[in-house]
């Protein structure tokens, strides 16, 4: 069964944030 556009879309959204905010959370404690 394929995946939605929408639901592709959100799960790559999903998995950016999780990777991004946490690292700006880390820089930013530390600059």
């Amino acid at each position: 069964m394929q995946k939605s556009e929408s639901e592709h879309f959100s799960e790559q959204m999903f998995r950016y944030y999780l990777d991004y905010y946490p690292r700006k959370r880390f820089k930013s404690s530390f600059s």
